[in-house]
């Protein structure tokens, strides 16, 4: 009998690191995108300087790593967060026009975007902050806002 014992106690402590481990993978799956820029044919790019909490945005040709130009959404609410696979900081602006990456706090509203207008599988993103879209030069690695502009092709973008 007092063999049995510890081998049930081994079988239970087996069954509750499983559940445990199961329990600690996300409960769905997460997409991510690569968003491609209209006007330049550039992506949307991230990474965090060394020493830095803020990230840094531009768009540049698919490179590595490759994770630093996938992004993925949080919902919250009628508007998402745009979180970096990189970096795993969310999208930023401010009133000033400029982009970047931060740590993403929930109720922050400047990393909070909206889908403005959609063009086919292009579309513009609007900053609830702000009211600006994400823009971007149709010749230059620059990311920034501008007011919103339906017809204004360096603010869409394709996210595949």
């Amino acid at each position: 009998m007092a063999i049995k014992r510890p081998r049930n106690l081994l079988a239970l402590v087996a069954a509750l690191c499983s559940l445990l481990l199961l329990q600690a993978q996300p409960a769905f799956a997460v997409t991510y995108q690569k968003y491609k820029h209209f006007a330049s044919g550039f992506y949307l790019f991230s990474t965090v300087p060394s020493g830095s909490t803020t990230g840094v945005v531009s768009k540049q040709n698919i490179g590595n790593p490759v994770i630093n130009f996938e992004w993925y959404k949080v919902a919250r609410g009628s508007y998402f967060n745009i979180v970096n696979h990189g970096t795993g900081q969310c999208l930023d602006s401010n009133a000033n026009k400029r982009v970047y990456t931060n740590p993403c706090g929930a109720t922050n509203t400047y990393q909070q975007w909206s889908i403005s207008y959609s063009h086919g599988v292009y579309d513009e993103y609007k900053n609830r902050a702000t009211g600006l879209c994400l823009d971007g030069s149709g010749t230059t690695i620059s990311v920034y806002t501008n007011p919103c502009a339906t017809g204004n092709t360096y603010q869409w973008w394709d996210a595949a």
